[in-house]
């Protein structure tokens, strides 16, 4: 019998751990498969769980029949709950706009420098700065991608009853999903 959720999370966190007190770049890179293999089955597990609730929903979607606001809440949650959450457990998004500013700041006073082509120091520096610009403007998009799928999700369905293709692509979305 395989290990459930818990005992990977467990594996998973004891892995990081013992990578992070040695500083040990091999160490840190071989924590991603139990990473990997988590996200996996939690995905799985969240496939399974919806299932049952999804097929039912897309079966009246297709038959134009009216959601309860119960089953609109499930159906938001199944295209766009990982979204939703993220953005709801994300705390460092004011952190990264200071640091990108701070970066920009940084790097402009490289704007005036001519020589700079011929500094191999403040070349290096400059790489090192555009590095970490790049990795906090990753994780700015990716914050402001979830927002963006949560909004898109929010305008189409609205507040009004559903028509028809709405519901017809609503169910094509959650389907399309399911067959992941």
């Amino acid at each position: 019998m395989g290990e459930n959720l818990s005992d990977k999370i467990l594996v998973l966190i004891t892995k990081i751990d013992d990578s992070l007190t040695g500083f040990d770049k091999s160490a840190i890179e071989s924590s991603m498969k139990p990473l990997t293999v988590l996200r996996n089955d939690l995905q799985k597990t969240i496939h399974e769980n919806f299932k049952e609730p999804v097929e039912r929903c897309i079966n009246k979607l297709r038959k134009n029949e009216d959601m309860s606001p119960l089953e609109m809440q499930m159906i938001e949650k199944w295209l766009v709950g990982d979204a939703e959450y993220y953005i709801k457990l994300e705390n460092n998004l004011m952190d990264w706009l200071t640091e990108c500013k701070r970066l920009c700041t940084l790097i402009i006073s490289y704007y005036s420098d001519e020589a700079i082509d011929m500094d191999d120091d403040k070349l290096f520096d400059l790489g090192a700065y555009l590095t970490d610009l790049q990795g906090t403007l990753d994780d700015i998009l990716r914050f402001y991608q979830s927002m963006n799928r949560v909004d898109q999700f929010k305008r189409f369905v609205g507040n009004k009853p559903l028509t028809y293709g709405t519901k017809k692509l609503l169910a094509d979305l959650m389907e399309r999903r399911l067959n992941e």
